[in-house]
């Protein structure tokens, strides 16, 4: 949220976006904010100042998708996406040096590549999923949803009961 607040305020700041509550603030409210401010920017606001500000609005859209992403999909998601932006190919120079003189943000950053260090190997390959020396060689699979434990659970819990039945067909 201090991520957030960091930038969203820099735009209430300056009057192009309405004061509200940043934690409730959408992704569709931000690009309706910046629509509106494309349509009457302020007579004060200069054609130096008016790039600044679609940056920081742009800024405001992707952070506020990777907290959609944190609330909808889980960290890994989130983790995945801000991946993309600092160290893949989504980066943007000025969204990389925003962000990284964000001392808030990068320690959170810091934080989810320590966590995900395993997604790395991956990301880095081009590839999301999983191997297995890579889940031999990690002490305990973090889950990015609290939901994906249960539903590993089923899945491989079908797939055990599925071929242990179809072992006593063949013994039929």
């Amino acid at each position: 949220m201090q991520v957030l607040e960091t930038f969203a305020g820099r735009l209430i700041k300056i009057g192009v976006l309405a004061k509200r509550d940043i934690p409730s603030l959408t992704k569709y409210q931000l690009i309706l904010a910046r629509d509106q401010y494309r349509k009457n920017p302020p007579s004060q606001s200069v054609a130096m100042h008016q790039g600044i500000i679609e940056g920081d609005f742009a800024l405001c859209i992707s952070l506020y998708h990777g907290y959609e992403l944190l609330l909808q999909m889980g960290l890994r998601s989130l983790f995945i996406y801000l991946f993309g932006i600092m160290d893949g190919p989504k980066g943007l120079t000025r969204t990389k040096n925003e962000l990284g003189r964000n001392e808030d943000f990068m320690k959170l950053y810091q934080q989810l590549r320590d966590m995900f260090a395993d997604t790395l190997l991956h990301l880095a390959n081009g590839s999301v999923s999983k191997s297995t020396t890579v889940l031999e060689n990690k002490k305990e699979f973090i889950y990015s949803h609290p939901k994906l434990r249960k539903l590993e659970e089923i899945v491989i819990g079908h797939f055990k009961s599925w071929k242990q039945g179809s072992s006593d067909k063949n013994l039929s």
